[in-house]
């Protein structure tokens, strides 16, 4: 199914321009919609999901911790008006190198769960920079928050379902593949 999911998304989706647009509007419903709609929010924290899966239950939960960083990432350096620089780039890698580690089942904790906290930074630094304006911040990123979770829940359910076996891996391989969409894109 992630792999339907992800090869649809090839198909149908800009790469990794899914920021344009959302400093117009705000609220819980944009913050819900955010990572849901833009591909290169929903391919990592599937990502980051399936992942976590394949490994111990505390990791599980330190790939959850992974949303916190991206909200204090949004918070420090996003809304004081830093960019990271080639922050995209650094973006559409991130789909790139989870969908690796899908495929190649790594299995070094604590590398991915740096490279997670790498990529972290770039999402948040994003959010913090194209947050909408003339609305409650608060609002926005509880639902931002909400979603990036059931998402992140979503893709620890789908590795759960699909086992350590192929489907797993190949569902890594489509998921490199789209990152590399996005980064030649």
């Amino acid at each position: 199914m992630s792999m339907l999911l992800a090869g649809l998304s090839l198909v149908f989706t800009a790469p990794a321009f899914a920021h344009v647009g959302h400093g117009e509007t705000g609220g819980l419903l944009a913050g819900l919609a955010h990572p849901i709609l833009g591909i290169d929010h929903l391919l990592p924290l599937l990502a980051m999901g399936l992942w976590s899966a394949a490994l111990a239950a505390r990791t599980r939960l330190l790939a959850v911790s992974g949303i916190g960083l991206l909200l204090a990432a949004a918070a420090l350096a996003g809304l004081a008006g830093f960019a990271l620089p080639h922050m995209e780039t650094g973006i559409a890698l991130s789909v790139l190198i989870l969908g690796l580690m899908l495929s190649f089942a790594l299995r070094q904790q604590m590398t991915g769960l740096l490279l997670i906290a790498l990529f972290t930074l770039f999402h948040g630094n994003a959010h913090g920079i194209e947050a909408p304006t003339g609305v409650s911040l608060a609002t926005y990123f509880l639902g931002f928050t909400l979603a990036s979770l059931a998402l992140v829940g979503a893709g620890q359910w789908l590795g759960r379902t699909l086992s350590q076996g192929i489907a797993l891996r190949l569902s890594g391989g489509v998921l490199a593949l789209a990152g590399a969409w996005m980064v030649l894109g």
